[in-house]
């Protein structure tokens, strides 16, 4: 009996993530130019592509955001007692001009003194005018005059774990024949990203049909990705995706009436 061809759609989803290129210059790996630049030799994220925050921003003078003649009042206060090494501080200021964070990242000091010269910088830091947030690094030098420095911060973007997913069950055990070359629709997304690395919520950036948006949806949702990295901390933060959807015609002999 007469035959032709009829068109079934294959289907296979894989899932390619990143976070596209760099908007701003990445840190330096060179010890001394990450000291100059970030105020310590240590990679506090290392293996991960990292970037300078506001790298064209020109940090204020150090009296505009730390009242450098309370600290040692603050000091004894909290009861941090030392006279010599160093601590490096996460700081933010939001657009109000007020201090949101001051967070040891780095010192030279016992673990037992981190909260007490916490506690006395997070009083001694200084409103701001309103304007611009500010995200910097502070360090200070202990010694019989202390030593104050602003340096710039370090954040890395999210990462994929996984580059590609298992192909879609769906796609097996269609009819065998002959077969055209997949097509290939590429879909780009928003990924919000857990401090612990998972995905928390996904949004296309074109419209889809339902059906296949859920679809793309449940295998995007799978993925596991490295989180992004502020000043060394674990933190959520938002990632620009691809998830890749190729189609397949297959031809299955019909009889014809």
């Amino acid at each position: 009996m007469p035959s032709s061809p009829t068109a079934i759609a294959l289907l296979s989803l894989a899932a390619v993530v990143g976070c596209g290129g760099h908007i701003h210059p990445a840190t330096p790996h060179d010890p001394a130019a990450r000291e100059s630049l970030l105020l310590t030799r240590t990679d506090l994220a290392p293996g991960r592509h990292c970037e300078v925050v506001d790298p064209d921003v020109v940090l204020p003078p150090i009296e505009s955001v730390l009242d450098t003649g309370a600290v040692p009042v603050y000091m004894r206060q909290t009861g941090f007692s030392a006279d010599s090494g160093y601590a490096l501080f996460s700081i933010r200021y939001d657009s109000a001009g007020e201090p949101v964070r001051a967070r040891l990242i780095e010192s030279t000091f016992a673990d037992s003194l981190a909260e007490p010269i916490d506690a006395a910088i997070a009083s001694a830091l200084v409103p701001r005018p309103a304007g611009a947030p500010l995200a910097a690094r502070l360090r200070i030098d202990l010694a019989a005059v202390p030593t104050y420095r602003l340096g710039k911060s370090e954040y890395c973007n999210p990462e994929p774990l996984v580059q590609r997913s298992a192909p879609d069950p769906r796609g097996t055990g269609l009819p065998i024949g002959s077969s055209t070359s997949p097509s290939v629709t590429i879909y780009k997304y928003d990924a919000a990203i857990s401090a612990g690395g998972e995905i928390e919520s996904v949004r296309f950036l074109s419209s889809l049909e339902p059906n296949l948006e859920d679809a793309l949806r449940a295998t995007t949702m799978k993925l596991r990705w490295k989180p992004a990295i502020d000043d060394g901390l674990p933190v959520s933060g938002h990632a620009i995706g691809s998830t890749v959807l190729q189609t397949r015609l297959e031809g299955r002999a019909v009889a014809r009436p």
